[in-house]
């Protein structure tokens, strides 16, 4: 990766347990497609219910050559539908699960342009 992957908390506290996770599943992406030049994570919990249990949104920003950003986020109704109990974990790991495809989808587009190219 060219630049340093930025990873931000937004109205909840850091946590290095979580900070970890994602350095391991960027790692995972960085084995998907190594030419990932930059990847900014944000960690945003915009609302939460009574009871605490609201999980956070996720959103992940993939920067790769001579192509659209990847961009995934999903809102929280997304994971309370999933997980019987969401956390920020559960909301971590669904969104590069998702990311991770997504990623996987642009390589196979861009090998499937340059065998275009070659013929």
């Amino acid at each position: 990766m060219q630049v340093e992957p930025e990873i931000s908390f937004h109205r909840c506290e850091p946590s290095d347990a979580i900070k970890d996770a994602i350095g391991r599943h960027i790692e995972h992406l960085e084995k998907i497609f190594d030419r990932i030049t930059a990847c900014r994570v944000r960690i945003d919990q915009l609302n939460q219910n009574a009871a605490g249990t609201m999980p956070p949104v996720v959103r992940i920003e993939i920067a790769i050559p001579g192509q659209k950003d990847i961009v995934v986020a999903h809102e929280t109704a997304h994971l309370q539908r999933k997980f019987q109990s969401p956390d920020v974990r559960n909301a971590v790991n669904e969104a590069f699960r998702i990311a991770g495809q997504r990623l996987a989808q642009a390589k196979d587009m861009i090998g499937d342009r340059r065998q275009v190219q070659r013929a």
